[in-house]
């Protein structure tokens, strides 16, 4: 019976870690997306071509930001990640009273993730921060010992 639900947790996994990799894939063409239209913009993209190419060239970028929020959202639900709001970092057993002007602080950054197309990514990453902050609390004391380490170094030279 234990064979049996360690295939299941494998595949599983699996089936999470393609999930998390076409996350990745998606959010790199949305920040492609965003760069290729700032240079549009700033004319060193295309910038001999004609009004016509370099319309069609901006509305297939701003089609791939369009698509790539929605594919994340899906992705994102996939995973488990329903609820992106900000709340989670100051409420996390959900039953706070916050302060009013914290509430409103709060809902402007939910309304810019969602205006953005990041809300559900950016829900990614706090969840994993929240759930690896013990991991990434030792990697920073390796970084402050490595600078310490490092700063010694350079007095003894």
């Amino acid at each position: 019976m234990a064979g049996g639900q360690d295939a299941r947790r494998v595949r599983e996994l699996e089936e999470m870690c393609m999930l998390l990799e076409r996350a990745l894939l998606i959010q790199e063409k949305r920040v492609w997306s965003q760069a290729q239209l700032r240079l549009l913009d700033e004319g060193l993209y295309k910038g001999k071509a004609s009004a016509e190419e370099k319309q069609r060239t901006r509305d297939h970028l701003e089609s791939n930001l369009r698509v790539s929020k929605e594919v994340l959202d899906r992705l994102a639900l996939e995973l488990g990640y329903e609820s992106p709001t900000v709340r989670k970092l100051v409420d996390r057993d959900g039953h706070a009273e916050l302060p009013r002007a914290l509430e409103g602080a709060l809902d402007r950054v939910d309304a810019r993730e969602r205006e953005a197309g990041l809300a559900h990514m950016r829900s990614m990453f706090r969840e994993l921060t929240l759930r690896h902050d013990p991991f990434l609390g030792e990697v920073q004391e390796q970084v402050r010992e490595d600078m310490a380490l490092q700063a010694g170094f350079s007095a003894l030279l």
